[in-house]
């Protein structure tokens, strides 16, 4: 079930993160996401409008947007990855919003399959200047 974030889930929605973005991110250093915890947790959470995703009462995923259209943040627990988790997040985010923008690693093939599945399109490569890991910039608009 999708429904918005609560405060006092702040450390399970941080561990959350934590264990899925460094098993889908191989390629970029653990101790380069563990510098990362604070600024995700005090400033991309704090600023951005969060959703959660849980069942049985068990937190499954989330997704942060920032500025009604840029996807700042959207992962599943690495324990259910393939479960369609993630397509109910991007869906449920399709039905809220005309228009979604978000930036994914080059080489994280399978996140890039994903949201090209669910409809988005590369726009353009950037640099990304913290990792200097290559990086798409991809958008989805509403049609009609």
């Amino acid at each position: 079930m999708m429904r918005e974030f609560h405060k006092d889930e702040l450390d399970a929605v941080m561990q959350l993160w934590l264990n899925a973005v460094t098993k889908a991110h191989p390629f970029i250093p653990r101790d380069y996401w563990l510098n990362q915890y604070k600024i995700v947790r005090n400033d991309h959470l704090s600023m951005a409008k969060t959703f959660v995703y849980g069942e049985h009462g068990r937190l499954k995923g989330f997704v942060s947007i920032l500025e009604d259209s840029f996807i700042a943040e959207l992962f599943v627990d690495a324990d259910n990855w393939n479960q369609g988790i993630g397509t109910k997040l991007i869906e449920w985010c399709k039905e809220q919003y005309p228009h979604l923008e978000v930036n994914v690693y080059k080489q994280s093939e399978n996140t890039v399959h994903f949201y090209e599945k669910h409809g988005f399109i590369a726009e353009r490569e950037l640099k990304n200047s913290a990792t200097g890991a290559d990086e798409l910039f991809m958008s989805w608009k509403k049609e009609g």
